[in-house]
């Protein structure tokens, strides 16, 4: 038994540094909403939990929208901005 949850416990650390090894892009966050979708269809999720995931995605979305406003415009705009999507996905 304890064999197996150590092979659950690698499988799932070599999964986490995959995830994070993609780069971040539009793609990823459609991805996402699709995986949690499905899930709250099947049932593995319920309704709220959905809603919530889908809000904390559109907010990174939103995130990395401002990630790419810093490289072209005016950096004051690009602080405010940064600090409204921020409180928008938890942060402070």
């Amino acid at each position: 038994m304890y064999e197996i949850l150590i092979r659950e416990d690698i499988l799932r650390k070599r999964n986490l540094n995959s995830v994070k090894s993609r780069p971040i892009s539009p793609k990823v966050f459609e991805e996402a909403l699709v995986r949690a979708k499905a899930n709250k269809v099947l049932g593995a999720i319920d309704a709220p939990t959905y809603h919530m995931i889908e809000d904390k995605i559109n907010s990174l979305k939103k995130l990395k929208f401002t990630q790419e406003w810093e490289s072209w415009k005016d950096s004051d705009t690009y602080e405010w901005m940064k600090y409204k999507v921020a409180a928008e996905v938890g942060g402070e």
